[in-house]
């Protein structure tokens, strides 16, 4: 069964490799980060779900 799946800090780090790892078991992932050239790096596999954010999970407006 496929989750689907928000990780915050998705464009570096521990965030990345935990986005990279729930696309790889077949996960829709909502990847959420302030460095959109980061996120632009992130490429889902072949037929993954990757639906990229830029914002700040500081900023009420960037998660509403």
């Amino acid at each position: 069964m496929s989750r689907v799946v928000l990780v915050t800090g998705a464009a570096s780090g521990i965030g990345q490799a935990l986005a990279r790892d729930f696309l790889a078991a077949g996960d829709r992932v909502v990847a959420f980060d302030r460095d959109g050239d980061g996120l632009a790096r992130l490429a889902p596999p072949a037929g993954g779900s990757l639906a990229r954010v830029v914002g700040d999970v500081g900023e009420a407006a960037d998660v509403e």
